[in-house]
């Protein structure tokens, strides 16, 4: 029985203690929302770079720190998030689980076949709890589609799309040079296709089903800059940007996009989702504030009985004005943050980041 089937009484609160590996921009900042949270006791942090692991735990208020990965492990915390390279996830996960530890980690949950077999083997060998932290599943355009599909609103699902549009303009390369020093260029060749979790995990998340099989296209990158540089990249990789055809096992088709050379807003919308069905079809019009969709009947998809529609107030970008032309479709582009006239039904607020903090999820793999 895990922990999470054990009924709670009233006035009885369960917490849990946890360990974050990786202190740096993106793990200090788990440990900061972790150490928010109700459901959490203390909080206990460890890096290679000492000094960012007491610096969290000045800034934050945390626990403490350890030694290193090993002093935490045999320490008597009850789970541990691990926020390291995303090449590094696989063989940390599956140490943990065998340690006896409850783990989380940032995505990609591994970079192998061969890897994530034998994080599944660890949960199945040690009853354990395993996460990989992919936050599309959560993301409102999901959200919305997994509610109409499981009502059945789609028909049936027969295609798909799911994207995740970042230029390395936008954040990536500090983002690089903070966590590679020196050597930075090396590590910034990652691979788009091996960390396709925002995209996928937006459709696969709405669709109860999985990927049997995929052909996948890269286009080589030609900035010629030193990154996405096979004689410097570790992964031997010049693809920025790829293109992935998958089939599903359910008989239906899915395609993602990866791109990290692209002229679009990227800062505004990264991770795109689209559904097709028999009966309606959605679309994501802008992340954060509203959807679009359409059915075959009036009012087959939407929650208040009026199917979604584009706001008749202000284009997306790239959507054609009455008698005008389209508005570009550029990282500078103004999207206004007004719905502008869009129905209650298809309105959906910004997350509630204090609401985010206190929210907590588990995913159990079972034998």
């Amino acid at each position: 029985m895990q922990d999470s089937d054990i009924p709670l009484t009233e006035g009885m609160t369960m917490t849990f203690s946890i360990g974050i590996v990786g202190a740096g921009q993106f793990g200090s900042q788990f440990a900061h929302l972790f150490n928010l949270h109700p459901g959490v006791d203390a909080v206990y942090v460890v890096d290679e770079r000492p000094e960012r692991a007491a610096d969290a735990v000045a800034r934050y208020n945390l626990a403490g720190q350890e030694a290193d990965f090993d002093a935490l492990l045999a320490s008597d915390v009850d789970a541990v998030a691990i926020f390291t390279q995303r090449w590094t996830h696989g063989p940390l996960v599956e140490q943990a689980l065998r340690a006896g530890k409850h783990v989380y980690s940032a995505v990609p949950m591994a970079v192998s076949e061969d890897e994530i077999a034998r994080i599944i083997d660890a949960v199945r060998d040690t009853g354990n709890v395993y996460m990989m932290g992919e936050t599309s599943y959560y993301n409102p355009a999901t959200v919305y589609a997994r509610e109409q599909h499981a009502a059945g609103k789609f028909g049936r699902i027969f295609y798909s799309e799911g994207d995740y549009v970042h230029d390395m303009d936008l954040g990536f390369y500090d983002a690089y040079q903070y966590s590679g020093g020196e050597r930075w260029k090396e590590t910034a060749s990652y691979p788009p296709m091996l960390y396709p979790t925002h995209a996928i995990g937006g459709v696969l998340g709405a669709i109860p089903s999985h990927a049997v099989s995929v052909s996948c296209i890269g286009v080589r990158d030609q900035r010629n800059d030193g990154v996405f540089d096979k004689d410097i990249s570790m992964f031997s990789n010049d693809f920025s940007n790829a293109t992935a055809l998958f089939e599903l096992n359910d008989g239906g088709a899915m395609r993602t996009n990866e791109m990290r050379r692209v002229g679009y807003p990227s800062h505004i919308r990264e991770s795109r989702f689209r559904f097709f069905g028999t009966e309606a079809s959605f679309e994501q019009a802008r992340q954060g504030y509203r959807l679009a969709g359409q059915a075959k009947r009036p009012g087959h998809l939407g929650a208040d009985g009026d199917p979604p529609q584009h706001s008749p107030g202000r284009p997306v970008a790239g959507q054609r004005r009455p008698g005008g032309s389209a508005t570009p479709l550029s990282r500078a582009s103004p999207l206004s943050m007004m719905p502008n006239g869009c129905p209650r039904s298809s309105w959906v607020p910004p997350m509630d980041t204090k609401a985010a903090t206190t929210s907590w999820w588990t995913i159990s793999l079972q034998p």
